[in-house]
């Protein structure tokens, strides 16, 4: 994992000026393209915010940029909050890249998804710079769903969810999702937004087991919501069964706020309803 990858290590673009780095560690390679030293130098001497001016020169470079962009951004050292731009040079060129949203870009914007901390800022410029790839994404991520695992995984399926491309293969991966991840899936279906896929809702919506000791009903909420998202109805067994899920939920908050308020207060206070009775034979009860 590299430094950057805690988002603890970021310094705040507010807390103050970080002193200008104009090299790369190692040094630049001379034979690099007019291109790329200005990639770098706007980058890295910009610090932790990129300037407008900077950001208008490297996107005029339109397609020349890519390569040096992707370059900086893959480059673990430059992730290193006590280096060159205090670490923000591959947030900047990942913001960039999703600017110019070039297909030679989608391969590397995914191998830094996966290997970046959930809440660090690159992982949530790659995300961005992913978002408007559209049909650039499917084959790339189709590719890697086969051994991709946990978060990364679901992470994929929602980039095919909101690709904004019909394609029955994106479609039969959602399907799985709903499989594996009940609440996941019908988020990505309801994104999708095929109605074709109300069936497999309303029949994952049928065996679904409501909870009665736990908060785990958050599934059955999400399917009826993409029930409903996709212009479905629930039937009356669903609509029931909905119904009791949220007496279910509504019972065990009551519960929990009991429990909160019962360590919160004296037990043998005078109950907080003023009927002068110990809290514990009174209200608590």
């Amino acid at each position: 994992m590299c430094p950057s990858d805690d988002p603890s290590d970021f310094q705040d673009p507010d807390s103050g000026p970080i002193p200008p780095n104009r090299e790369l560690p190692g040094g630049a390679d001379p034979r690099q393209a007019t291109s790329t030293q200005l990639v770098q130098e706007r980058l890295l001497n910009d610090g932790v915010v990129l300037s407008p001016q900077s950001a208008a020169e490297i996107l005029a470079l339109g397609k020349a940029a890519v390569e040096p962009l992707v370059a900086v951004m893959v480059d673990c050292r430059l992730r290193d909050p006590k280096g060159p731009a205090a670490g923000w040079a591959p947030v900047h060129a990942a913001q960039l890249l999703g600017q110019l949203c070039d297909v030679r870009s989608v391969e590397p914007l995914l191998d830094v998804l996966a290997t970046t901390h959930q809440l660090s800022p690159l992982r949530v410029a790659v995300e961005k710079a992913l978002a408007p790839m559209g049909a650039r994404l499917i084959d790339p991520i189709l590719a890697r769903l086969p051994t991709a695992v946990d978060e990364y995984r679901r992470q994929l399926w929602s980039l095919l969810a909101n690709a904004k491309v019909r394609d029955q293969r994106i479609f039969v991966q959602l399907l799985d999702a709903l499989a594996e991840h009940p609440e996941q899936g019908a988020m990505y279906l309801a994104e999708y937004g095929d109605p074709a896929a109300l069936p497999e809702l309303s029949r994952a919506l049928d065996a679904y087991q409501i909870s009665l000791t736990d908060d785990g009903d958050h599934s059955l909420f999400e399917l009826r919501e993409a029930i409903e998202g996709l212009g479905g109805t629930l039937t009356f067994a669903q609509q029931t069964k909905y119904e009791q899920a949220l007496l279910a939920c509504r019972i065990r908050v009551s519960a929990d706020l009991e429990v909160q308020r019962s360590r919160a207060v004296n037990l043998d206070a005078p109950c907080p309803c003023g009927s002068g009775r110990r809290y514990r034979h009174c209200c608590l009860q």
